[in-house]
């Protein structure tokens, strides 16, 4: 089954050609790159259209034009038909087995669900400076991300997935499409489709190095005492617009209730199945450190000396309970959210 792979580009000169490099090194050979420029003026393109010259069976490049990179993966995910689909940044990097890994992974748990199940599966990621070099052995880890944590009410106020590491099916595609204006971004709205209408599936394998420096888009924040102070000092008023933007884009005006779950325009959160309290199907086979880049094979983690979070749970419970009560209230009273 063929995998599209959508690359949205903007000013990606500087680390493109080794992307594209390591994903014309997958094992897994199965797949087409659909890429789209959001108006780059560097080299972007002439090294767009010289990788397309080279390998013209793989490499497709879409008419772009002047658009954010919610804009452009929008437009690529409009131009995708094959049954599984793929997201990709300009400045990782991806392990070889990125494909097959996912591909295998999606598959298992696939098989255990209804045929056309909208499903989206995502991975741990190996964090990297700009020159490759070991930050983080998990991104899970280094952002305090819990995978199993994938209730809608969490993953309004935090998308526990990288973008970058999705694999979905055309079903899910389907239901995300339009991706609405509301959207913070492309694949936190696939995200919350997901969770809504379909199955999520983590892996906890890493596939990918995801490269911080200087141009991320987003980035690995790293959080630790520091940025929780940064995001406390906003208040609770900014916090608790961010909550109304992230409902807003969910579209949920009227979630179904426990006792109400027929109520008319609500959304269901679908069964998360065996996912939520139990570990993944899926986990990282026992000789996974021998198969990661040597940078990254049995290396403490950069931040070892930070001191962990408070806590690791997503969403509101980052916040202290006076201040989370106060969010939750409020999301209740004016959207009729029920957290």
């Amino acid at each position: 089954m063929t995998i599209d792979i959508l690359l949205a580009t903007f000013n990606s000169e500087r680390f493109l050609a080794d992307q594209l490099d390591s994903i014309l090194a997958q094992e897994d050979r199965d797949w087409r790159l659909l890429i789209r420029d959001g108006g780059s003026s560097d080299g972007t393109v002439p090294i767009l259209e010289e990788y397309r010259r080279r390998n013209p069976d793989r490499i497709f490049l879409l008419p772009g034009g002047r658009a954010s990179a919610k804009e452009n993966f929008a437009a690529l995910m409009a131009a995708a038909d094959a049954e599984l689909i793929m997201f990709c940044d300009h400045d990782d990097r991806w392990l070889p087995v990125k494909v097959g890994h996912s591909r295998a992974a999606f598959e298992k748990r696939a098989a255990k669900l209804p045929a056309g199940t909208p499903l989206l599966l995502f991975t741990d990621l190996l964090v990297a400076d700009e020159t490759l070099e070991n930050v983080s052995g998990s991104f899970f880890r280094h952002e305090h991300i819990d995978p199993l944590r994938l209730e809608l009410r969490e993953l309004l106020l935090q998308n526990a997935a990288s973008g970058c590491t999705m694999l979905f099916n055309r079903p899910l595609r389907e239901l995300a499409q339009p991706v609405p204006p509301e959207a913070f971004m492309h694949d936190h709205w696939l995200m919350l489709t997901a969770a809504c209408f379909g199955e999520i599936e983590p892996l906890s394998e890493p596939t990918l190095l995801y490269r911080q420096h200087g141009g991320n888009v987003f980035g690995a924040s790293g959080y630790g005492a520091a940025y929780f102070c940064r995001k406390l000092s906003l208040g609770v008023r900014e916090i608790r617009e961010r909550l109304f933007r992230q409902c807003r884009q969910a579209g949920l005006s009227r979630p179904a209730r426990a006792g109400n779950a027929g109520a008319a325009g609500g959304l269901r959160p679908a069964s998360r199945g065996g996912i939520s309290g139990a570990p993944p199907d899926s986990l990282p086979a026992p000789d996974l450190q021998e198969r990661l880049p040597a940078q990254f094979r049995h290396v403490p983690d950069r931040l070892t000396d930070r001191q962990p979070c408070r806590s690791r749970r997503a969403g509101t419970d980052f916040l202290p309970e006076k201040n989370r009560s106060e969010l939750e209230k409020s999301a209740s009273r004016e959207y009729n959210i029920c957290m």
